[in-house]
C-alpha cells in the first residue's frame, strides 16, 4: 500500500508583475510504490493532495531518483493553464504519441573468441586436451582466440512530447538513467537485456509546441549455461565474463581457475522514462 507524505523544504512559487502565483511546485514523498507511474497514480487518486491552488490546477509531474527501493520524490505542478491536468499519466495523449514511431536495426559485429562451444575433433586421445576448450593457444601459453560474427541490436522510440514535460528535473532524471540497465521487463526484453543509451531532442525556448523526442537503447540477450573454459554459467546480457588463468609450467599450457561474472552497470525501473513499459 502506498504512503503519501508533504516536504516541506522545496517549494517552489512564481508570480507575476502584480505578484500573482503564476506557478507552484509541491513536492511529496510516495513510498510502497513500484515505480515513478504507480507513485504519480498514488498522488493524482490522493484526496489529500489538491487538484488546484488558488486559480491554479495540476499541469504536470515531476520526479527524482532516491536511493530507496519503492521510494520516489514526486513534484506536483500547478499552472494557470489546466490542459496537462486532464490525465495523471507520463505516458497520456497529452504527453506523447501512444503510437510511437520504432526503428529497430540489427545487425553484426566482429568478437575474439576464446573459448569454443564444442571441441569437435583433437589429432589425439588425450582426454585432457579434449576436454579443454581453449583456442588457438600458442608457445607462450597466450590464448589468442579466432575472430567471429556476433549479432547486435538497437532500438530508437520517437515520441512527440509536450513541451511542459521537458522539465530541468527531467532532464537531470534521464541522464542518471543513460547506461543503465533494465531492472524490470521491459519492451518484451528480460531483466539486463536492454541498455539505455540517451535521448535526444532539440525545441527553440517558449516553444508551445510538441516536441520530438528519440529515447535510443541497445539490446545485448542474455545467455543460458555458456561455456567458460570447463563451466556452464548464465550470464545476463551486459554482464562482464572472465576467467582467471594461470601458466602450467611443466607444459606451459594455461589452466583456469575460476569463472567469474561481473555487474558492471546500475539496473534501473526504465518506468522513469515516463513512456510505459
Amino acid at each position: 500500500m502506498s504512503t503519501i507524505d508533504l516536504l516541506y523544504n522545496d517549494h517552489g512559487q512564481s508570480n507575476d508583475a502584480k505578484n500573482n502565483a503564476t506557478s507552484i511546485e509541491i513536492p511529496y514523498l510516495v513510498t510502497g510504490v513500484e515505480s515513478v507511474q504507480e507513485a504519480i497514480n498514488a498522488l493524482a487518486e490522493s484526496d489529500d493532495v489538491p487538484k488546484t491552488h488558488g486559480s491554479l490546477s495540476v499541469s504536470g509531474y515531476d520526479f527524482d531518483e532516491l536511493p530507496a527501493s519503492g521510494a520516489y520524490k514526486i513534484v506536483v505542478k500547478y499552472g494557470q493553464s489546466a490542459a496537462a491536468s486532464s490525465s495523471a499519466s507520463w505516458s497520456s495523449d497529452d504527453d506523447a504519441d501512444s503510437n510511437p514511431e520504432i526503428t529497430i536495426d540489427i545487425g553484426a559485429n566482429s568478437d575474439t573468441r576464446k573459448h569454443c562451444i564444442v571441441r569437435k575433433k583433437v589429432s589425439n586421445d588425450d582426454d585432457d586436451i579434449k576436454a579443454k576448450t581453449a583456442i588457438n593457444v600458442d608457445m607462450d601459453g597466450n590464448i589468442n582466440g579466432c575472430t567471429v560474427l556476433t549479432g547486435y541490436q538497437t532500438r530508437n522510440e520517437v515520441y512527440y512530447m509536450d513541451v511542459g514535460r521537458l522539465t530541468a528535473s527531467y532532464e537531470k532524471a534521464l541522464g542518471k538513467l543513460v547506461g543503465s540497465i533494465n531492472a524490470k521487463a521491459f519492451r518484451g526484453y528480460a531483466i539486463g537485456e536492454v541498455r539505455f543509451d540517451g535521448a535526444t531532442y532539440t525545441y527553440r525556448e517558449g516553444q508551445k509546441d510538441k516536441v520530438k523526442v528519440t529515447f535510443k537503447y541497445s539490446i545485448s540477450p542474455n545467455l543460458v549455461k555458456v561455456p567458460f573454459d570447463k563451466w556452464l554459467m548464465d550470464k545476463r546480457g551486459w554482464d562482464y565474463a572472465w576467467i582467471k588463468y594461470t601458466v602450467d609450467e611443466k607444459d606451459n599450457e594455461p589452466k583456469a581457475e575460476y569463472a567469474v561474472i561481473d555487474q558492471v552497470s546500475e539496473y534501473h525501473d526504465f518506468g522513469r522514462l515516463g513512456i510505459g513499459k
